[in-house]
């Protein structure tokens, strides 16, 4: 949302100023920025994990995952679960 990058642009400037960039010690400083920066990253738009093929059968939770089947990590459900994955 082009409110949220306006928001964070006049924190940064407020704390900061507009004559240098950031550093990390500013971190602490800028609450906004970095609770942003931590919500776009979450965000996945690459595939984080490449398939396996597996060598034998293989039981998960009552199913049978059959000897060459492909499977891939649910790279999705860690970026989602926050009940789970802490994003800190």
């Amino acid at each position: 949302d082009p409110r949220d990058r306006y928001m964070s642009r006049r924190r940064i400037d407020a704390v900061i100023g507009s004559e240098r960039l950031p550093f990390l010690s500013d971190r602490k400083d800028l609450p906004y920025v970095e609770s942003l920066m931590k919500e776009v990253l979450r965000w996945q738009i690459l595939i984080l994990s490449v398939g396996h093929k597996l060598m034998q059968d293989d039981h998960y939770e009552g199913y049978l995952l059959p000897k060459g089947s492909i499977v891939m990590a649910n790279a999705w459900c860690k970026c989602f679960a926050n009940a789970r994955y802490s994003c800190s």
